[in-house]
């Protein structure tokens, strides 16, 4: 077993409509590369059981999590609690933002790690 990963040979998943993620993870967290081009907005959805952490790395995204709407650029981020709704919406270029879950999410593990 490696302790380090190149992460442009991870798999690409798609998420969500729009949304393109690479996974890697241990035993209590998991990270995800989200690759997003312009104007991709997901549904609303929660995460149950998974905390979730995250920051924009570049472009922009407009993100509502529970009653909250705030416009994210690089370098904003956001934690989400067990259970909260959230949402985003892409805007007018692609962006991409590094996502923290704990634990991690069973179905976005794959299989060359």
């Amino acid at each position: 077993m490696s302790y380090f990963i190149d992460t442009s040979d991870i798999e690409r998943k798609e998420a969500a409509p729009g949304l393109v993620i690479r996974t890697f993870y241990g035993d209590k967290l998991m990270i995800s590369l989200v690759e997003s081009p312009a104007h991709a907005s997901p549904p609303p959805h929660s995460h149950p059981d998974h905390e979730q952490a995250g920051m924009v790395l570049s472009g922009q995204y407009e993100m509502t999590i529970g009653d909250e709407r705030k416009l994210l650029k690089p370098g904003d981020a956001y934690v989400i609690p067990p259970g909260v709704e959230h949402c985003l919406h892409g805007l007018d270029g692609p962006a991409v933002a590094i996502d923290v879950f704990s634990p991690p999410r069973e179905e976005y593990k794959i299989e060359n790690m």
